[in-house]
């Protein structure tokens, strides 16, 4: 998939160059050759202070919401206006928006949120229907038990799991969210 093709329906301020994209990433130590590295600014660190050691690290393309990044000669770039939404849409299109081909449903609330998720899990199962499960303990995709790094993971890691499901015949996944009509 081209870097533009990529991009569709990102909120793009500035571009420049294309190139075939193997792969997406925010953290440049995952980074491999053909990868896109989205910088994210987050809480503790910026990850426009990585842009240098992803394209050592082999990206063919950078995306940032700095008004004023230097991305390295011969790589492909985009200015977007917010990081995280970007990597959101460059993850569902990378993956061939995933979560448009599953039945998801989302769990919130204060207290239950995990035990909900395993009934409605089991559920599908006893219905013979493949399912995937995202929760704040462990996540469970294509018959693996996950652990689960985060309560929310980031949008990429969201994107690779239902495609992973899919791929592993899910038709439902179901997730504890931390917003109401979050998915």
């Amino acid at each position: 998939m081209t870097f533009q093709d990529v991009l569709s329906g990102a909120e793009v301020v500035s571009l420049s160059g294309d190139a075939e994209v193997a792969g997406v990433e925010y953290d440049s130590r995952r980074v491999r050759p053909g990868s896109l590295f989205v910088a994210i600014r987050g809480e503790t660190s910026d990850g426009n202070r990585f842009i240098e050691a992803a394209a050592a690290a082999g990206a063919v393309a950078v995306v940032s919401d700095a008004e004023n990044f230097s991305p390295p000669p011969g790589v492909a770039w985009a200015r977007v206006g917010e990081g995280r939404r970007a990597l959101a849409r460059i993850s569902a299109n990378f993956y061939q928006r995933p979560a448009e081909k599953l039945a998801v449903s989302g769990v919130t609330g204060t207290n239950g949120k995990s035990t909900t998720t395993f009934l409605i899990e089991s559920i599908f199962g006893a219905a013979g229907r493949r399912s995937m499960l995202v929760g704040t303990i462990e996540y469970h995709v294509a018959g693996k038990i996950l652990p689960a790094p985060h309560t929310t993971p980031e949008s990429l890691e969201l994107n690779r799991l239902f495609s992973e499901a899919l791929q592993a015949g899910a038709s439902d996944a179901v997730r504890v969210t931390e917003v109401a009509g979050q998915v």
